[in-house]
């Protein structure tokens, strides 16, 4: 379960231009939930999805990932919480460019200690779940921006974590890839795992069990 209490979050703080991007959020995400984050751009989606993820610090308030407090974990930690536990699928993919495709999604499998033969059955599998697994071998440089995302998505999904994060994951697919993943992360939570979606998509939104609607760095409202 994840719990968040009372979270702010400050860019540029205490200069002229200073920005709330989180303003004393409260919200509780219960394991095997498939929830949509949405709300107008600058409302605040993005940065309480990197602050879930271990990525983002923040000001003030906590963040609790099956009953600890980010906030109190070593850099190690966060390190092996990233790996482990939470994995996010970010908006420009993040993805090594000079690498294949097989080379990127194995990341964090590599991080991990697992061996060469047993990471890439799972690669394999991670890439045949998105629909690419022919691209394995392409080089990233080679990708249109849909394939980016989907090998982004299949990296996130590779090492079996309990929470995957995934910060508009459709919006640069069309709408027969879209069913797919959002059909995969469904079967995801079938599993008693949890998907978080940031995304512009209402029509996505409205598939999720549940939508958390921020505005101006506040909740507004949950559907």
């Amino acid at each position: 379960m994840i719990e968040i209490k009372n979270l702010v979050k400050k860019y540029n703080k205490n200069k002229k231009n200073e920005v709330v991007a989180l303003d004393n959020v409260s919200l509780t995400i219960e394991k095997g939930e498939m929830v949509a984050v949405t709300g107008k751009s600058g409302a605040g989606k993005s940065t309480l999805l990197h602050i879930i993820g271990g990525v983002l610090p923040f000001d003030s308030g906590s963040c609790i990932i099956d009953g600890k407090p980010i906030e109190n974990l070593s850099d190690g930690a966060l390190a092996k919480l990233r790996n482990e536990k939470v994995s996010t699928v970010f908006q420009n993919f993040l993805l090594l460019s000079d690498n294949s495709v097989a080379e990127n999604v194995e990341i964090p499998l590599v991080l991990a200690g697992v061996r060469k033969k047993k990471r890439k059955e799972l690669c394999c599998k991670a890439l045949e779940s998105v629909g690419i697994a022919e691209l394995s071998d392409r080089s990233i440089g080679e990708l249109s921006g849909g394939q980016k995302q989907r090998v982004a998505i299949a990296r996130a999904i590779v090492n079996d974590c309990d929470y995957i994060l995934a910060d508009e994951p459709t919006g640069s697919l069309d709408s027969q890839n879209t069913e797919i993943i959002f059909n995969l992360f469904r079967s995801i939570c079938d599993n008693r795992k949890t998907v978080i979606i940031v995304t512009h998509d209402l029509s996505l939104a409205e598939k999720c069990d549940r939508q958390i609607i921020l505005s101006d760095g506040r909740r507004y409202e949950d559907q």
